[in-house]
């Protein structure tokens, strides 16, 4: 199969993404990013400048704040609060997964 074809995970994210992140995204039961997140997160995380648009749901916020705790993790700054977060507003899911990547630490 094409790679253009096969399926995205977020497992097939793990040369990027640290373990707690992938641990806590399977705990969540997301399995599949979103077109957004897969396209988005590994040129984030290559500190690129990323400008999306999408429809309400269609997972802009795992985009942003995945890849910032992705960055927050590998400086082992993790006890300190995430600037960053402050200024949205996250969804349940998305603070859950926040605190769960917490408490992995």
């Amino acid at each position: 199969m094409s790679d253009l074809l096969a399926p995205v995970t977020f497992t097939s994210l793990s040369h990027l993404l640290d373990p707690r992140i992938l641990r806590a995204l399977a705990d969540f039961k997301f399995l599949h990013p979103t077109l957004v997140q897969a396209k988005a997160i590994p040129l984030a995380l290559e500190g690129k400048d990323i400008l999306a648009k999408a429809r309400t749901g269609s997972g802009k916020t795992g985009a942003y704040c995945i890849p910032t705790l992705q960055k927050v993790l590998a400086s082992k700054a993790v006890s300190l609060p995430i600037p960053s977060m402050h200024s949205l507003k996250l969804r349940k899911k998305e603070v859950r997964l926040v605190e769960e990547v917490r408490k992995e630490s």
